[in-house]
């Protein structure tokens, strides 16, 4: 299996296929009935996702998230994928 991630980072490289895999994974990661996710977990998958293909966005997203403290307070705060 490790052999493999090198090719399955290659592969999000593709902007169709890597949309394909994200919300794929967005509608596995969603509550039930839900059209979004919690903070913490938009969170995560942002990490996964966009830190690698977009490098230099970790300050932007830290930032994001320092002036939007009471965020992390609001556990059900909902993140979409329209993107």
């Amino acid at each position: 299996m490790k052999k493999e991630i090198p090719k399955l980072r290659e592969y999000l490289l593709f902007d169709e296929k890597f949309r394909e895999i994200y919300i794929y994974t967005f509608d596995f990661a969603k509550e039930p009935n839900c059209k979004g996710l919690c903070f913490q977990t938009a969170q995560g998958l942002w990490n996964l996702f966009f830190l690698e293909k977009y490098p230099g966005i970790q300050k932007i997203w830290d930032d994001f998230l320092n002036v939007n403290i009471f965020l992390e307070k609001k556990k059900n705060f909902i993140f979409s994928y329209d993107f």
